[in-house]
């Protein structure tokens, strides 16, 4: 969906109540281990999430740069292993329900490269 001034409008939806839309890249994860929602818009200041999310998560990202998704999971279980993509302004786009830790990196670190 296009906005005025040719600005993208983003959606992210994991299911559970878990979505978020704005213009811009977006991020939502849903932590299925504690029923836990995080969202984020690219075009605003989000904390970085302080939580381990370690076990089964659902993860929606549309067009968010990877060095802002690094930035926004650099506190969790997942921080460590993406570290390497603070820096890289290449957008990421990916659905994963369900996946446990080690396929959501996987699955962040290949829609990255």
């Amino acid at each position: 969906m296009k906005l005025r001034e040719g600005k993208v409008m983003s959606r992210c939806d994991v299911g559970n109540g878990c979505s978020i839309s704005c213009s811009g890249g977006c991020a939502a994860i849903y932590w299925h281990d504690t029923g836990e929602c995080y969202t984020a818009c690219y075009n605003t200041k989000a904390a970085p999430i302080a939580a381990t999310l370690s076990g089964t998560l659902s993860i929606a990202v549309s067009e968010m740069p990877a060095g802002a998704l690094a930035g926004l999971l650099a506190q969790t279980a997942l921080g460590p292993r993406l570290a390497g993509l603070l820096r890289s302004s290449a957008p990421i786009s990916l659905k994963l329900e369900k996946a446990g830790t080690e396929d959501v990196i996987a699955a962040l670190l290949a829609a990255a490269s």
